[in-house]
């Protein structure tokens, strides 16, 4: 048997594990695309996966981008990103947000998940661009991208955030896109330094994780009849908590 005589399914399934895409290998998705240039047939089952994912990856000491957008909005469909994953390896949030999720953007309705990552290294650099710190945690710039992202993913159903800082931009940010999904999202993870206040919550939240101290905040959507599963690493002492 060949390639040329194997089942839809069967070389779909081949074609999931090669396109596997993740903020290890943003990179990779560059000879990812030469799968989809093998025959017409690969190109037709292979384009929707290389699109399902989009990856924007900072890197603070080149001020450089690794992702995937371009590529899906020149040869995919907007309606087959299913996921996104926004990282830096900063606190700050970068204006190249802006550019990527511009207002020529078709917005990717079908983007059910959101990945936020925020993993600033002990000896990372700051922006070398004229745009000064104060700038950088501008209550507006941060809501303005926040806003931004929202447009572009407007069905977001379920959020996983990952180490923003409370004394950061990063926080606002997401705090900002928290407050923006907080009638929809069913899902909420988190794994967050300090982050204070808590992000805003979903009435309609079926699952929630977290492994940062939830204040009392969190107790009205912990107790709504949604809820249906619930991970905490650390439960707050105070008295409302210890009666629940």
């Amino acid at each position: 048997m060949t390639t040329r005589t194997l089942p839809d399914d069967v070389l779909l399934k081949v074609l999931e594990y090669a396109t596997v895409l993740s903020v290890h290998n943003v990179n990779n998705w560059k000879s990812m695309t030469q799968l989809t240039a093998v025959c017409a047939r690969w190109r037709y089952l292979g384009l929707p996966l290389l699109c399902r994912t989009a990856i924007l990856v900072y890197d603070v000491s080149s001020e450089t981008w690794q992702t995937n957008v371009r590529f899906i909005q020149a040869f995919g469909d907007a309606r087959w990103v299913k996921r996104v994953v926004l990282k830096s390896n900063s606190d700050l949030v970068p204006d190249g947000l802006m550019e990527h999720f511009g207002t020529d953007v078709t917005p990717w309705v079908s983007a059910r998940a959101l990945r936020i990552i925020f993993e600033p290294q002990p000896t990372s650099p700051t922006l070398n661009n004229p745009i000064d710190t104060a700038e950088l945690h501008n209550e507006d710039r941060i809501a303005a991208l926040a806003g931004t992202v929202v447009k572009c993913m407007p069905n977001v159903a379920r959020m996983h955030v990952v180490g923003a800082n409370a004394s950061s931009g990063s926080h606002a940010f997401v705090n900002a896109v928290s407050r923006a999904y907080a009638n929809q999202y069913v899902l909420f993870e988190g794994s967050l330094s300090a982050l204070a206040p808590t992000p805003t919550l979903s009435s309609t939240l079926t699952a929630l994780s977290v492994d940062f101290n939830c204040s009392g905040t969190l107790l009205p959507h912990i107790c709504s009849e949604s809820l249906r599963y619930l991970h905490m690493t650390e439960v707050p002492s105070d008295d409302i908590w210890q009666k629940f």
